[in-house]
């Protein structure tokens, strides 16, 4: 990779809350069409730094580059968030069309062109949802609503798709459907997901970062398992080579 492919820069990345330091000196570098597997210990500081990356939280100090971009001068959206469904109000009577199209929304002015409705209903029948279009967002199954969120991420046009524990309460089959479209994705997007489930994104992952209050990142390497060819992460050294009694946390 060089240094004209770079979509998102962090460096020396530090939050806080209160007295108490969840992430330390961040810094790495995100390539065009990466797709980046973040992992890490409950508390070590993945949702905090996942939360500064889309512009929720402000860093106590370092910076946050898209494109070359301070996070926060930036003139038009190019981040796609796709949340845990988990954290939405079943009694809201939302439609699969309506939650999509919220994904074209643009200064928080409900307002819509003819070619916002045109996109949202392209990317449902993409996504393979065109017949509950119409169905409440709370009347579907667990993996129809984690399609309906990757659908409203991808009507908004993002560059960098970011994604919050995708395999959350899903069955194996909707799984290996969200594993092929991320593969079919990652050729248009840059993708960084948080999760613990890591055999999820063992097959399409080529980055793994490791957040627990400070950073280090994986390397990954093909082995072959049958007669398929999967990436498996080398948890026992970083990606500098050093080994896990080399590295340094402060819990």
């Amino acid at each position: 990779m060089t240094e004209n492919n770079i979509k998102l820069e962090v460096n020396d990345l530090s939050f806080r809350y209160d007295s108490r330091y969840v992430l330390q000196n961040i810094s790495f570098k995100v390539y065009d069409k990466d797709i980046v597997t973040i992992i890490g210990p409950n508390g070590g500081g993945k949702s905090t730094l996942l939360k500064l990356l889309l512009g929720i939280l402000k860093p106590e100090s370092g910076e946050i580059l898209i494109n070359g971009q301070n996070l926060r001068k930036l003139k038009k959206p190019v981040l796609g968030y796709v949340p845990q469904y988990t954290l939405f109000d079943p009694k809201f009577p939302i439609s699969v069309y309506e939650t999509v199209l919220s994904g074209r929304l643009r200064n928080g002015i409900f307002k819509y062109s003819s070619q916002d409705r045109e996109i949202a209903h392209s990317i449902i029948d993409d996504i393979g949802l065109s017949k509950v279009k119409y169905n409440t967002f709370a009347a579907l199954s667990g993996g129809q609503r984690q399609r309906v969120l990757i659908a409203r991420a991808l009507a908004g046009n993002p560059e960098i798709l970011f994604l919050d524990e995708p395999t959350t309460n899903i069955d194996s089959n909707t799984e290996n459907y969200l594993s092929d479209l991320l593969q079919k994705l990652h050729h248009n997007l840059t993708i960084l997901l948080v999760t613990h489930d890591t055999a999820f994104t063992t097959p399409f992952q080529n980055r793994v970062f490791c957040i627990n209050h400070y950073f280090h990142e994986h390397p990954t390497q093909e082995i072959r398992v049958g007669m398929d060819t999967v990436r498996m992460v080398r948890h026992d050294i970083d990606i500098n080579g050093h080994s896990e009694e080399d590295r340094h946390y402060d819990y």
